[in-house]
């Protein structure tokens, strides 16, 4: 089976950054650093299974069908699969309004 390179693209890192501090001053600090761990497990999973996740169905209502995402939680893991490599394009909250950070992060 091949194993595809997992990239991580440098919007991906702000969006963790935001994510993990709400969750550190809702929650605890412990509870950003497992949630973290899970989402870069899943993430390495990618490389294993790209084709594992589906078509956003807010992109598959406007035609576009070449990004998939895979969800851990609310949280939404946005990528697309090219040759040998995943690149991972946003890490999301699935309960804000997706459909206008999706066309602003993927589509412009």
């Amino acid at each position: 089976m091949k194993r595809y390179r997992v990239l991580l693209a440098s919007e991906v890192e702000r969006d963790l950054a935001e994510i993990l501090d709400h969750i550190a001053r809702r929650e605890a600090v412990a509870a950003a650093g497992r949630l973290l761990d899970e989402i870069e497990a899943l993430c390495a999973t990618l490389g294993e299974l790209p084709t594992g996740g589906h078509c956003p169905p807010e992109l598959a209502g406007v035609g576009v069908t070449r990004y998939r995402e895979r969800h851990h939680g609310p949280y939404r893991i946005f990528y697309e699969v090219g040759r040998g490599e995943v690149v991972v394009l946003a890490i999301l909250d699935g309960r804000r309004d997706l459909l206008s950070l999706l066309e602003w992060r993927l589509l412009r």
